[in-house]
């Protein structure tokens, strides 16, 4: 009897012990999957505040780059108008030179400084056409000194240049429009229009002009004048 109480005893304390062990094992488990479970979370929350960062770094940067395209847009519209300024304030010098040697020309005619009756060419202007080679021509004419009588005369054009690098003079016939008269007549002064067409690669430089009278008694003048496109 004493020794069966001992038997149950023994038995009873092995499966204490192993249901201690069980429990042992139980809480190791559960401890060790709470750690993995907190370096999962803890490795996703750090990828997640990085992907966060980057999304702001990437709008810091579209931001940036938008902002210099508007100031680079700021600086080329500045200097588009600082040039534009130049052209008008060019534009505006050129007009003021244009009338004020218009001006001297009249008064010139007017008050002569010498008493010599003499024929003279004066502000030839070239403005382009639709045709890339044709341009019309005003050229000045005015009567200095003398009695102001009424005169007549012709006038001849030839245009000075390069045609395939070599240096040709152009006469009257081969350039002006033939519809037009250079024919003059006048007492003070008188403005004379045309028309030139020069060849395809012709070069313009200069633009010659002889005044010759119907008069015995005045002298034939000879001048000449650059080749530059009066802008519209």
């Amino acid at each position: 009897m004493f020794l069966q109480s001992q038997e149950a005893q023994r038995r009873r304390l092995v499966w204490q012990l192993v249901l201690a062990l069980l429990i042992a094992a139980l809480l190791v488990g559960i401890g060790y999957g709470l750690a993995n479970r907190q370096q999962v979370l803890a490795y996703v929350n750090g990828e997640e505040t990085l992907r966060g960062q980057v999304r702001q770094l990437e709008r810091a940067l579209k931001e940036a780059q938008q902002e210099l395209v508007l100031h680079q847009t700021a600086v080329e519209v500045s200097q588009q108008a600082q040039n534009s300024i130049r052209q008008e304030l060019r534009n505006h010098h050129a007009r003021v030179a244009e009338l004020e040697a218009t001006v001297d020309f009249y008064k010139s005619i007017m008050s002569p400084e010498s008493g010599e009756q003499r024929l003279r060419a004066d502000n030839l202007t070239l403005t382009a056409t639709d045709s890339p080679q044709a341009y019309n021509m005003a050229l000045m004419l005015g009567q200095f000194g003398g009695e102001h009588a009424a005169v007549q005369g012709q006038v001849t054009i030839s245009v000075k240049g390069l045609q395939d690098g070599e240096a040709v003079t152009l006469e009257q016939s081969k350039v002006m429009d033939k519809a037009l008269s250079t024919r003059f007549s006048f007492r003070y002064f008188q403005e004379l229009r045309g028309r030139i067409v020069l060849p395809d690669g012709f070069e313009p430089q200069q633009v010659l002009v002889q005044v010759v009278p119907d008069s015995r008694h005045l002298k034939n003048t000879d001048y000449s004048f650059d080749w530059s496109i009066k802008e519209s």
